[in-house]
């Protein structure tokens, strides 16, 4: 199973790599070594360290020896581009997740209840779905369903949690509505887009989330002109590449039959109207499935 996973994951990750043009291509593979070769120094800082210092299992080390240290920090410095080679390596080694946490500063939450018979469940809060009965599921998992699942989820998460924040805030209710603004900075850089659409609109409450996400380099207070101009020149550093959600394919359309002329000196019967026959009117057109929502358009 473990060897069937990995496969699956190389397939994957190859997928997406062909996808793109060759000037994406070149830029990928540049940095597709700069992570190797970043992960292997950061790797054998990390052995390097348990044996300097005599530490016994890895589930008991602490989680500064593999974040607080520089060979982290060059991954990290990596930025967006790196995360599909680092979802990559997950697959192999779940402390990668420290380095997509750092990245995309997203933070998923566990909610530990009971069941009918008492026993202990451990909930993703995001994916309801993934439940843990021994303790919270792999963090792997976790990461992967996100992965899959954006750039569709955080639009829509972000939706419904702004409209709830304004909505709060309009009826004066701030410590509520604080809760849902710290909701949205934990979507992470994922959400930038879709905040910076909102300034584009107007909304100059944003901006405090906004410089957290981005480490202060928009101010918390400026004027939405220079945050826009901040986002224009320097997005592409901080959007996520996720995968191109896969377009089903389209059924080819049937041609209809040819219809008869009616015999001469007769005229064809006149037939009602859509409105007339009490169909749908055509330009409301058939109900359409969901599909994969994109980042705002610039």
């Amino acid at each position: 199973m473990r060897a069937l996973f990995l496969l699956v994951g190389t397939l994957q990750l190859a997928a997406l790599l062909s996808a793109r043009s060759p000037h994406e291509a070149a830029q990928g593979e540049t940095v597709s070594r700069a992570f190797e070769a970043r992960y292997a120094a950061w790797r054998q800082y990390v052995d390097a360290e348990i044996q300097r210092q005599g530490l016994g299992f890895r589930s008991s080390l602490p989680g500064s020896l593999f974040y607080d240290n520089q060979p982290f920090r060059d991954i990290v410095s990596l930025g967006p581009p790196a995360l599909p080679y680092m979802m990559h390596k997950l697959r192999q080694d779940w402390e990668v997740g420290r380095m997509l946490s750092a990245i995309t500063k997203w933070n998923w939450h566990i909610e530990r209840t009971e069941d009918e018979a008492g026993k202990r469940v451990w909930t993703v809060v995001e994916f309801r779905d993934m439940a843990g009965r021994t303790g919270p599921p792999d963090n792997r998992e976790i990461w992967l369903r996100w992965w899959r699942e954006n750039p569709k989820w955080t639009a829509d998460r972000f939706a419904g949690l702004y409209g709830e924040w304004k909505k709060l805030k309009e009826d004066g209710k701030d410590e509520e509505g604080e809760g849902k603004c710290q909701a949205m900075k934990d979507l992470g850089i994922a959400a930038l887009p879709y905040m910076i659409d909102r300034v584009k609109q107007g909304d100059r409450d944003l901006m405090p989330a906004i410089s957290c996400l981005v480490d202060a380099a928009v101010a918390a207070d400026a004027e939405p002109p220079v945050c826009l101009d901040w986002w224009d020149k320097n997005k592409e550093h901080w959007r996520i590449p996720f995968p191109k959600a896969k377009e089903e394919p389209k059924q080819p359309t049937q041609a209809k039959p040819a219809e008869k002329p009616a015999p001469q000196g007769t005229e064809a019967p006149q037939l009602p109207s859509d409105r007339e026959a009490g169909e749908a009117p055509v330009d409301g057109g058939p109900a359409q499935k969901s599909v994969a929502r994109d980042v705002p358009s610039e």
